[in-house]
């Protein structure tokens, strides 16, 4: 299907826990980066927070703190076993590709609606399309002040995680190891609060884990 492609773009979702069974192994993850799957650009592991669904690959307490799950440390594993050479080397198979004109006749599926009609423009549509949306209050690029993780993260065997921090990188995040500190655990234990849906206290650890996943080279 990519042959008429230069570099094919294709970008999953992976993680099942049936019938894997947990904690999950990640045995995909060596095929998906292996030799026959060069066409895969990336992919979304299910998902970052433990909840209702056991997709998790950690825990967030209700005061904040992380705990690595079995399914982090299998995934991690599996990561550190890519060829990160392989991964890259990826190279155009034509330079000299011109895409297909856009036409109904290419969707051969019966089950795809192939009726390329634009319907009509809704009510208000034509000003939105020619003077956007009013009193927009506009983003912007601001470099942070502390690239530091600063809530407690523990790892698989309880042990706490330090010196976390997001890495800024010039080009594209490669898979890293894990080493967990030597001290002993911190006055905030794993044990001092059970596991809790992101709320409006925890959406900040989940913000905040993301953080944790690029430190530890997971994204």
């Amino acid at each position: 299907m990519f042959q008429d492609s230069a570099i094919p773009v294709f970008f999953s979702e992976y993680g099942c826990n049936l019938p894997a069974g947990q904690p999950r192994p990640f045995n995909e993850v060596q095929a998906l980066y292996g030799t026959n799957m060069t066409a895969l650009s990336g992919g979304l592991v299910y998902e970052y927070s433990e909840e209702t669904d056991d997709y998790g690959l950690v825990d967030i307490s209700s005061n904040g703190t992380i705990n690595l799950r079995q399914d982090y440390a299998n995934l991690q594993g599996q990561y550190n076993k890519l060829d990160i050479n392989l991964l890259e080397s990826t190279k155009a198979a034509s330079s000299t590709t011109n895409p297909p004109a856009c036409s109904s006749n290419l969707i051969g599926n019966s089950t795809f609606n192939s009726n390329f009609s634009i319907p009509a423009t809704p009510p208000g549509g034509a000003d939105l399309i020619a003077n956007g949306v009013g009193n927009v209050t506009a983003g912007q690029i601001v470099t942070p002040s502390s690239l530091s993780v600063t809530f407690a993260v523990y790892g698989v065997n309880g042990q706490p995680i330090s010196g976390l921090a997001v890495k800024s990188v010039s080009s594209a995040n490669v898979p890293g190891t894990v080493t967990t500190g030597s001290a002993s655990p911190s006055p905030t234990k794993k044990g001092d609060a059970g596991r809790v849906a992101p709320t409006n206290s925890a959406n900040f650890a989940l913000l905040a884990g993301f953080a944790a996943l690029f430190a530890l080279g997971m994204l």
